[in-house]
């Protein structure tokens, strides 16, 4: 269920792993909400900043993706983008480039991600073989930045007691769609979790069914 309908951003990919970032499902808190109070003055120019699920993996980590060039412990995902865990490095730059002036918006925007989704290489290509996972690309490479960076409200809308609509999976949808006929038919798939497992647990029942019609009508 962490994983599903997830929109996932690969941040680094080497001889024998793939790690990736999900972009499109917030936690519903702010940084400030998730920190210490000794942690509280260090992390203030991401103290507004909203959290989101970043994947399965390392859950206490931060994954942070940014538009700060030259720094040292960052990683660059894509054109005007980059990724960092060392948080600490990036707040206190934030910092300064808000002291010395108007900063223009980019340089503020971040996204803010607990944990990672990661892969042997072969078991991802084994994944997206089997169309567990699809891939697609932005029309632009400007466009990494603006789709990763793009604010995605909280699942669930407590004013309204309604769930928002997800713009980035949908439009992760749409552009997959054109390009694979099977991804919108799995695309519908139910996105609630406890639906996630009840379909589990339904597939699990018929697989023991069928074992067991099979195992009785084999002679004795």
């Amino acid at each position: 269920p962490t994983l599903h309908h997830s929109v996932i951003v690969i941040v680094s990919v080497d001889c024998d792993t793939v790690q990736g970032v999900i972009i499109n499902k917030p936690l519903g808190v702010r940084m400030a909400d998730s920190v210490s109070s000794a942690s509280s003055e260090w992390v203030a120019p991401l103290a507004s900043s909203q959290l989101y699920r970043g994947g399965d993996v390392s859950q206490q980590q931060l994954v942070v993706f940014h538009q700060v060039a030259g720094l040292e412990s960052s990683l660059q995902v894509s054109k005007g983008l980059w990724a960092t865990s060392n948080v600490r490095e990036l707040a206190a730059t934030l910092k300064s480039i808000v002291e010395r002036g108007p900063p223009t918006s980019g340089h503020l925007a971040v996204k803010c991600a607990a944990g990672y989704a990661g892969w042997d290489r072969q078991q991802l290509q084994s994944e997206i073989d089997r169309n567990v996972w699809f891939l697609a690309a932005p029309d632009t490479c400007k466009g990494v930045a603006q789709l990763v960076l793009l604010e995605q409200p909280a699942q669930f809308d407590e004013a309204s007691g309604q769930w928002l609509r997800d713009t980035i999976w949908a439009g992760a949808v749409s552009q997959l769609s054109r390009t694979h006929s099977e991804f919108e038919r799995l695309a519908r798939f139910p996105g609630d979790g406890h639906l996630v497992w009840q379909h589990v647990a339904d597939a699990w029942k018929q697989q023991a069914e069928a074992l067991k019609s099979r195992l009785e009508s084999m002679p004795s």
